[in-house]
């Protein structure tokens, strides 16, 4: 069976896809390329997915099997470093096909842009060359009940095993596809 058609079957069930090997774009011209292809590919069904609350597995698995999900990373990492203007079409390009698959992915870019902003050298390393490998990093930051994003309720703590996060997340776009999911909460000191 085809990892496209394994892709469907999983989205039918509503089961998280195997993490598949994805492409490393070269350039701005490969990914408006790979956005276009996903767009034709992801517009078909997109209302009636729309319509009967399906989640778009395939379609997200085209997206970062395409390559599309390290449009971002840098050169020196191993990415295409597409520009800023690149990035803003790519995803005017999929969400004119397919809003759903141009919100889902988004926050990644985010994330990825934190990273590097602020992430130990380590820590770019491992998390950018998975992001290259097809992994897909979603979000779990916002709870309910506070006053605004910056305000948290919610706790890690050490434990024996290693640290636990305590709390409530509500707007977590992207979390249900991704592999590495970044949290916001505090630490014993009050910290984020």
């Amino acid at each position: 069976m085809s990892s496209l058609v394994e892709a469907q079957v999983q989205s039918d069930l509503d089961i998280a896809p195997l993490l598949l090997p994805a492409r490393v774009l070269r350039n701005d011209a490969e990914a408006l390329q790979a956005a276009h292809e996903l767009a034709d590919a992801a517009r078909q069904q997109a209302a009636q997915r729309d319509r009967q609350r399906k989640l778009p597995w395939a379609q997200i698995e085209q997206f970062t099997r395409s390559g599309l999900g390290s449009i971002s990373i840098p050169r020196a990492y191993g990415g295409p470093q597409v520009s800023f203007v690149t990035l803003a079409e790519v995803f005017a390009i999929i969400s004119a096909a397919d809003p759903a698959l141009g919100q889902i992915p988004q926050n990644q870019f985010g994330i990825l842009g934190l990273i590097l902003g602020c992430g130990t050298e380590r820590q770019k390393k491992q998390l950018l060359q998975s992001v290259l490998e097809g992994w897909r990093i979603g979000n779990a930051g916002p709870e309910r009940g506070t006053k605004n994003t910056l305000e948290l309720k919610a706790r890690i703590t050490k434990d024996a095993d290693g640290h636990v996060i305590n709390g409530q997340k509500f707007y977590s776009t992207g979390a249900l596809f991704a592999h590495w999911v970044a949290v916001k909460a505090l630490n014993e000191e009050g910290r984020q």
